[in-house]
């Protein structure tokens, strides 16, 4: 299965959230039990500019959330990059979503 493409992006000092539900390709429930979920943001040269290990957690049975704090936002320079979030059940490596992520300045400080 080929991961799904979105762009995101990231206001500097802003909590950003972002929920999937997952299904198989014929539109049921991909029980993700007993699986674990990583999300890493890279910049352009390949270094990891945010490991969202400890914000991207599995809730029910098929649906990941996605809840990076403002706290972790806020020092994160005006840079484009790259994410892929991938869940993992022993060996199996599934990639789920990937595509581009904008970091941007807040307007009000």
């Amino acid at each position: 299965m080929e991961s799904g493409k979105h762009n995101i992006t990231i206001e500097n000092g802003s909590t950003f959230e972002m929920d999937l539900a997952l299904t198989n390709d014929d539109d049921t429930t991909w029980d993700i039990s007993g699986y674990t979920v990583d999300m890493v943001i890279r910049n352009l040269n390949d270094t990891v500019v945010l490991d969202c290990e400890d914000y991207v957690n599995i809730e029910n049975t098929n649906h990941i959330k996605v809840d990076i704090p403002a706290s972790q936002t806020v020092n994160i320079a005006d840079t484009d990059g790259v994410y892929q979030i991938e869940i993992k059940s022993g060996v199996k490596e599934h990639s789920i979503l990937r595509g581009n992520v904008e970091f941007v300045k807040a307007v009000i400080r």
